[in-house]
């Protein structure tokens, strides 16, 4: 009996040439190959369509500024443009844009993102919304806009072909390192936490199942069979205000199965940091930092 499947063959045939087959290590090694020039090709084919979109967005891009429109909005970060939202020639499509992203902003983060990584060194996390006009050849670099406080303060924009219409503070969602993904690519929001994390398996009973706590920069939530999750954050305060806001949104629910137990206090500290060691691997002086940069 040759390996060559025809459909004449019955079942049985078929399956007895596929065990030859998978038997022979010849044919396993050329089906290896076969597999991982599939997944080579899917990669490629990935990276193609991906570069593809980005070269039509740049593209588009390209033709709005052709246009040359007088309006812009943009979104900056210590004096750096992150991201182009429009180009307009109409002055009150501009401002209504603007307007709505304000109100859009505001009502979709839950957790404002308050320091950044940059260079190995913690930095205030300040991003802008700006509203920008094209400049022409009389008007002023400067222009005066309201602050907190009130106050007219100057405002001069990086290039000299704009100047500064308006601008507000805006946010971007704060995401956390949860042990076991990686720590840029694979950052988690605060939804994720609590809906996948501290509610998941918890009922309404009256003991309790889990217990939240805080040690330096990382949140810990344990279970009922002593093992535990740890979500690392950027700083000690960034630990505490995703432990307030966790607890902001358990109280209404009234579980009493979720145990808020603040710090760790120094008695049980020692313990929880062998736990740490023995799940990790990481050294007492990687454990005990105040943030994830020395």
């Amino acid at each position: 009996m040759n390996n060559i499947l025809s459909s004449d063959d019955s079942i049985e045939d078929k399956y007895a040439k596929l065990r030859k087959r998978l038997a022979d290590e010849a044919y396993r090694k050329k089906w290896k190959v076969r597999k991982d020039n599939a997944k080579s090709h899917r990669r490629r084919y990935k990276k193609a369509k991906q570069k593809k979109e980005a070269e039509i967005k740049a593209a588009e891009i390209k033709e709005k500024r052709k246009v040359n429109p007088y309006w812009r909005i943009i979104v900056t970060s210590q004096k750096k443009v992150l991201v182009d939202i429009l180009y307009t020639p109409s002055k009150d499509d501009a401002i209504q844009k603007f307007n709505k992203i304000l109100i859009e902003n505001k009502k979709d983060v839950r957790i404002p993102k308050k320091v950044l990584i940059k260079e190995h060194y913690i930095h205030e996390a300040k991003y802008e919304l700006i509203l920008l006009k094209r400049r022409k050849e009389d008007d002023p670099k400067e222009t005066f806009i309201r602050n907190e406080m009130g106050q007219f303060v100057p405002n001069v924009a990086s290039s000299e072909k704009w100047v500064i219409y308006e601008k507000a503070d805006f946010y971007f969602e704060e995401t956390y390192w949860v042990y076991g993904f990686h720590p840029r690519h694979q950052r988690k929001d605060f939804y994720y936490i609590l809906e996948d994390i501290l509610l998941k398996g918890v009922g309404k009973v009256n003991y309790h199942q889990k217990r939240v706590m805080v040690y330096k920069n990382k949140l810990i939530i344990e279970d009922d069979n002593y093992d535990f999750e740890m979500i690392i954050c950027k700083t000690h305060e960034d630990c505490i205000r995703l432990y307030n806001e966790l607890e902001k949104e358990i109280i209404p629910l009234k579980l009493k199965s979720i145990y808020w137990s603040g710090f760790v206090g120094d008695a049980l500290s020692g313990r929880l940091i062998e736990r740490i060691m023995e799940k990790t691997g990481w050294d007492i002086r990687k454990i005990k930092r105040n943030s994830t940069r020395p």
